[in-house]
């Protein structure tokens, strides 16, 4: 018998949450939906980047999308928070990767146009997606208490994909490029 990977639940424009069914525009499910997307495109500039100390910042970062994820569900449904919420300590670890690695790059004087080796333009791509979940959290706290970790977790994950994309072009001898306006 073949396996199936479909149910046709949410074929009517609603999808699960525990034990409820909500509409799946609804604000909680598309904020959920932005960090799915961050986390598929940080496995896409994981598997383009040849540096170990990225790779492994880039897991790190996954993992905690996923608690990300649950907290932004127990909005819904209490029973998705997570044992270990975000916290002031993976916004440092997110600080000190920026700190660290920004150490290395040229100071910023102006814009940095996107691009540079596939590595390094998939982290501005993931880059753009995490300035989307962000902002879609923080339109969440107009109806619903988002932990202030939290929304500063999102908005240092933004910086530090932007500090990584600067550091391959420099160390993969990439010239940044700037806008010409």
């Amino acid at each position: 018998m073949p396996k199936i990977f479909y149910t046709g639940f949410g074929d009517k424009g609603d999808t699960a949450l525990g034990k409820d069914r909500v509409r799946k525009d609804n604000d909680v499910i598309s904020a959920i939906g932005n960090i799915d997307e961050l986390n598929s495109e940080l496995g896409v500039a994981m598997q383009n980047v040849s540096d170990e100390r990225i790779s492994k910042q880039l897991a790190y970062m996954q993992n905690k999308l996923f608690t990300v994820g649950a907290e932004l569900a127990s909005l819904m449904d209490k029973r998705f928070l997570p044992r270990k919420p975000i916290g002031s300590e993976d916004v440092k670890q997110l600080e000190i990767g920026i700190e660290e690695l920004g150490a290395m790059v040229p100071e910023l004087k102006k814009f940095v146009l996107p691009g540079g080796p596939y590595g390094a333009a998939y982290l501005d791509r993931a880059r753009t997606v995490a300035r989307r979940a962000e902002r879609s959290i923080v339109g969440l706290t107009k109806k619903y208490e988002i932990s202030p970790e939290m929304l500063v977790y999102m908005n240092r994950m933004s910086s530090v994909l932007f500090v990584l994309a600067r550091y391959i072009n420099k160390k993969e001898g990439v010239e940044e490029l700037h806008p010409e306006y």
